[in-house]
């Protein structure tokens, strides 16, 4: 607890706080209830109940709090029966009471990366808090098969109830919902892996088996959803994929953000492959066991690449992963579309590099594309040029025989005319009733 206080916090007043944040429930253990859940294993968080009391003298809890509560000394019963069987302690749930009990004028500043990660100590203890909401059912809900079905007044809640303990830039809100949908997705495999049976028909039993914590709707959409043909295709899928997952690394709970953030010196932070090699180590464990044999080649192809750079240091402009850099000339795979491999969660490729695709390509390849692009482009112009002329030919042979047909019938009135004057000039006017008949039949005829 004693590390604790060194975290970076802020005094905020009432007045500060937003409209939105009032409507969220302020949850608050008492120490009482604190020592009661703790009590199981005394023997080995002693220390840390003592700190736990010191922080902790609030108010009495509100009935909400008593509720939640109850939830965590249910399961906290469940850890310690099944600690009897198996004579081994657990460590229990994550409370972090005293976070939950902090006092509204106080936040945990939580720090932001360029490409919007949490770092920091305070990140770490953002994520345990995230943790503790993903896995109660009466803020995060588990009867939804995707945290992006979830209504969105659970969401609100749940971002209102850190926003009220933690201060952090508005480009982390991301970050935070997609966290707390990992939390529950997390949350919600664990409850099929130790309660769900699947060739158990009989759903009454597996209801009664169900943790307290979970209430009885939320547990049959569960078992509704678990025993869905897709559901079940789905998962043998994913169990497979797990089972050929290489190169596992050895960070531990230390996220990529904040190893980059320690490792960063005068302004520099590592490249991809200096990470790769930092968090591909032997295992400083009981066991002590060793990196796959893969890694370990492709540890060493990396630090051999990076000798050969002045002062082993692989930057450009300040980014921490490009097309072409050392991890992508050893490692050689494809980019999968929305993520960027050793940099973190949350990076896609178009915030370090600016496109979607996700193909490797070098500058020579690049250079290629741009010289095909400029020879597609000046064929499609010549195209358009022939067709353009061709349409101008049979607008113009079009207005020709137009023009023609105009002049035809010009000709052919002109020549009726002529004829008209000629036979008029050529007859003197006469008081002869035939000849006046003969040139109105005439006229009468050319009409």
């Amino acid at each position: 607890m004693a590390k604790r206080r060194c975290l970076t916090k802020i005094r905020v007043t009432q007045n500060n706080v937003d409209d939105e944040h009032c409507d969220t429930t302020f949850t608050s253990f008492s120490t009482e209830e604190v020592r009661n859940i703790n009590s199981s294993n005394v023997n080995e968080r002693t220390n840390t109940n003592n700190g736990l009391q010191e922080e902790t003298r609030l108010s009495s809890s509100s009935e909400h709090s008593r509720a939640l509560m109850s939830h965590f000394d249910e399961a906290t019963g469940d850890d310690e029966s099944d600690t009897a069987e198996r004579t081994v302690k657990s460590r229990g749930p994550t409370l972090l009471a005293d976070i939950w009990n902090q006092s509204p004028d106080e936040k945990l500043v939580v720090k932001f990366n360029k490409e919007g990660q949490p770092y920091g100590e305070e990140s770490s203890i953002l994520a345990s808090f995230i943790g503790t909401i993903g896995r109660n059912p009466e803020l995060a809900p588990q009867g939804y098969t995707d945290w992006r079905l979830v209504p969105k007044e659970y969401k609100v809640r749940c971002i209102n109830e850190i926003k009220l303990r933690f201060s952090f830039p508005r480009c982390g809100e991301d970050h935070i919902q997609k966290a707390l949908g990992r939390t529950v997705k997390d949350f919600r495999g664990e409850l099929k892996a130790t309660y769900y049976e699947p060739n158990k028909h009989n759903r009454t039993s597996l209801v009664n088996a169900k943790p307290p914590r979970v209430p009885r709707d939320q547990c049959l959409k569960l078992l509704s959803n678990w025993d869905h043909d897709k559901t079940k295709r789905r998962a043998t899928i994913n169990r497979n994929n797990q089972k050929n997952q290489n190169m596992p690394h050895c960070a531990g709970r230390q996220s990529i953000a904040q190893l980059r953030a320690k490792k960063t010196i005068d302004g520099v932070e590592p490249s991809r492959a200096q990470i790769f090699i930092e968090t591909h180590k032997d295992r400083k464990t009981r066991d002590k066991k060793s990196i796959d044999e893969e890694s370990a080649k492709a540890v060493e192809k990396m630090k051999e690449k990076l000798e050969e750079l002045p002062n082993g240091i692989e930057q450009m402009n300040g980014k921490i992963a490009w097309k072409g850099d050392i991890f992508d000339q050893v490692i050689g795979k494809e980019e999968r579309r929305g993520r960027v491999r050793g940099v973190g969660g949350g990076v896609c490729a178009s915030k370090l590099w600016g496109d979607f695709s996700g193909q490797q390509q070098s500058s020579e390849q690049r250079g290629e594309d741009s010289s095909n692009l400029v020879e597609k482009l000046l064929n499609d112009i010549k195209v358009m040029q022939s067709k353009h002329s061709e349409e101008m030919r049979v607008l113009q042979e079009k207005r020709d025989l137009e023009l023609k047909t105009v002049m035809d019938k010009h000709h052919r009135l002109e020549s009726h005319i002529h004829e008209l004057v000629n036979l008029f000039t050529q007859r003197a006017p006469t008081n002869n009733p035939k000849d006046i008949s003969d040139t109105t039949e005439y006229s009468n005829s050319i009409n």
